[in-house]
């Protein structure tokens, strides 16, 4: 069994060179990024596909530093000239201007709406029978 395994041993050390008798360099194990630079990395193209698409006339935000979640979904972003018509904004640009980072003179922070707020009814109670009692035959 010994002989065996200094015999497999020998192949494997002589499947290692080559003609030459150099020895073949061993391939290092791919360099697995950690969970910090691979998010750093998605947050540079981002900012890139933001910059491509405002050059190309395609990204017109409406808060200081524009908003990833247009990008994300569409690769454009239209809320500035939405929000200048009274439209809702994405959830985002909503959210920033609470913070007071929109960017457009003239707007009232208070009346931003996101798509998803602008999809409620006003009255809460309207279209929800949330807790109310079922209806009775009589």
């Amino acid at each position: 069994m010994r002989a065996l395994s200094r015999v497999l041993f020998c192949l494997g050390a002589i499947a290692l060179l080559d003609c030459s008798g150099a020895v073949e360099p061993v391939q290092e194990a791919p360099v697995v990024k950690s969970l910090e630079a691979r998010r750093l990395a998605v947050a540079a193209e981002l900012q890139a596909m933001i910059a491509t698409s405002a050059a190309e006339g395609g990204y017109n935000c409406c808060i200081k530093d524009p908003c990833v979640h247009c990008v994300r979904l569409t690769g454009h972003c239209g809320c500035a000239e939405g929000l200048k018509r009274g439209e809702p904004v994405c959830d985002e640009c909503a959210y920033m201007w609470t913070r007071g980072q929109g960017s457009i003179p003239g707007i009232d922070p208070k009346d931003v709406r996101s798509f998803l707020e602008a999809s409620r009814p006003e009255d809460p109670e309207a279209g929800c029978d949330c807790g109310k009692p079922e209806p009775t035959a009589d």
